[in-house]
């Protein structure tokens, strides 16, 4: 490391100490949240070639692979309240019970994707997340358990659909029911190593909006103008004035709960300048 100290310090750069040093390929180093090492093995295979010849075969050692840190795993559960993947023991998440149904399987699905999908590069990457999965998939049906009222067995039966997928439903403003597909680890497609993107960082804050998901996907036309096929924003009807004070779980619950009524975007700016007719005399 002397000499790569010197050779930087002529470029006048600086080593950084905590991230850098020499090591063992069998040690292996952590890069960009990868583990990477390299994989040994004295595993003895049979093998058929093209002529149907049947041969014994070593499986070569001293490869590199790609492996998902434990301690990422762990970090990733305690940062969004998942629970404790060591000991595989999945927890609700109480911040998320205001939200509807289908929003709160987003929520999940954005970010257990997304975790999934940077660590796709990594050797039998399903088979080291599969714990992670069980923990997911339990906190998630505990938040809808709690959010019903009900038992976990019963949430279970009401998602589970006959071909093993799980679906969550909730009804937009219109009352027409929409489903979201919980996703899981089956439905990861390997991406080719040439294009991967590696560092692309997911975004998942659907759950967290004043207004809830379902209202502003499926929101079809402006409850004034009758507009179709154009962006449409939620209107609250009722101002929340009276939870300014409040603490943020009470303001969104409040602002999730009230009337709400879908808007084209013109629309909304003329109720909000007072230029249209004061909708609270419907709410």
């Amino acid at each position: 490391m002397d000499a790569v100290r010197q050779f930087l310090g002529n470029l006048k750069l600086n080593v950084s100490e905590e991230k850098s040093g020499i090591r063992h390929a069998s040690d292996g180093v952590e890069f960009l949240g990868y583990d990477i090492h390299t994989w040994n093995s004295n595993q003895v295979r049979s093998v058929r070639d093209t002529l149907g010849r049947n041969y014994t075969k070593r499986n070569p050692d001293g490869l590199i692979t790609l492996n998902v840190p434990r301690t990422k795993i762990r970090q990733f559960c305690q940062r969004h309240g998942y629970g404790y993947p060591d000991t595989r023991w999945g927890i609700d998440r109480p911040a998320l019970i205001n939200s509807s149904e289908y929003e709160i399987a987003s929520q999940f699905n954005a970010e257990y994707r997304g975790f999934v999908q940077y660590y796709a590069l990594c050797v039998n990457v399903k088979a080291q997340l599969r714990s992670l999965q069980f923990v997911v998939q339990t906190s998630l049906l505990k938040t809808l358990a709690n959010k019903r009222h009900s038992s976990l067995a019963k949430v279970l039966t009401s998602v589970r659909n006959r071909d093993g997928e799980w679906y969550v439903a909730s009804r937009d403003l219109g009352g027409k029911l929409r489903r979201v597909r919980v996703w899981k680890l089956r439905h990861l497609t390997r991406p080719s190593v040439k294009f991967a993107k590696v560092d692309a960082l997911p975004r998942y804050i659907a759950a967290f909006a004043r207004t809830d998901l379902v209202d502003r996907l499926f929101s079809e036309e402006c409850a004034l103008c009758g507009t179709s096929n154009v962006p449409v924003e939620v209107h609250h009807v009722r101002k929340l004035k009276d939870h300014v004070n409040s603490p943020l779980m009470a303001q969104v619950r409040a602002a999730r709960q009230r009337k709400r009524i879908p808007l084209c975007i013109n629309c909304h700016r003329n109720v909000h300048a007072g230029r249209q007719r004061d909708l609270r005399m419907r709410a």
